[in-house]
């Protein structure tokens, strides 16, 4: 931490007072002004009218500190902005300045690599990953449904009972909709989910098969590691009814 005295600093009045017709400004005022002037090589800042501010970062990679200004002409630091984290991960980093006079690193940390942003975390491992309580006072928007690609063998009803998936914010997989079995067996997978859809393990849920006579029958099905969902059962009948099937997605996905 590093508090700015500004005391012994000079403002722009008292330099051309210095430099005012038939004044002899001294070593010490050439000093002044050229210490009031910023320096790329001394400073790490450069602006031209043709590119944005560039801030080289220090040493310890901290680009910018936000300070506030004191009773005393002293400005202390409350926020900085850093490139890398302690443990060498690269990143952009909002550390704020504790009572205790030390930087709580990572405030909001955006790694890299990912693009990922983490609250109080170094290592978000989805597009953000909050470590703490979180409160929402609005409507979380989710995304649209997509309608899955079902395999070969396999239709479902037009509309409304559509086969469809989402992805929640919180990275759960919502899926509704019938499947009709129309040719293959109840050994071929009904759709496969993409990459980023799969669970960790594989998922079995109970679910209901009925046919246009009015007959129903509990069946299961199984969405495995590799996307594939399955039914199966000791009586599965022609209609298959996929709502509520309900997962959490691979931290890897």
């Amino acid at each position: 931490m590093s508090i700015m005295d500004f005391n012994n600093k000079k403002n722009r009045e008292e330099l051309k007072f210095f430099f005012q017709k038939n004044s002899i400004p001294t070593a010490s005022n050439f000093a002044d002004l050229i210490d009031g002037l910023s320096n790329y090589k001394d400073d790490g800042l450069l602006k031209s009218l043709t590119s944005p501010l560039m801030i080289r970062a220090d040493q310890q990679d901290k680009a910018v500190e936000l300070h506030r200004a004191s009773d005393n002409n002293t400005a202390v630091p409350v926020w900085s902005l850093s490139l890398t984290q302690p443990d060498g991960k690269k990143g952009f980093g909002i550390d704020k300045m504790s009572s205790a006079g030390q930087f709580e690193r990572n405030i909001l940390f955006i790694d890299e690599t990912t693009g990922n942003i983490g609250l109080n975390n170094t290592n978000p491992k989805t597009k953000l990953h909050i470590n703490g309580d979180v409160r929402i006072d609005g409507i979380i928007h989710q995304g649209k449904w997509i309608s899955a690609t079902l395999s070969e063998g396999w239709t479902s009803k037009d509309g409304v009972y559509g086969i469809k998936y989402f992805k929640d914010s919180f990275g759960f997989v919502h899926v509704k909709g019938t499947a009709c079995l129309q040719g293959a067996t109840f050994l071929d997978s009904i759709f496969i989910f993409p990459e980023e859809y799969k669970p960790e393990t594989m998922t079995i849920f109970p679910c209901l098969s009925y046919d246009v006579v009015d007959r129903n029958s509990l069946c299961q099905i199984s969405v495995t590691q590799d996307g594939e969902v399955r039914v199966s059962g000791l009586n599965v009948l022609r209609w298959i009814c996929l709502d509520g099937i309900n997962f959490m997605a691979s931290s890897s996905s």
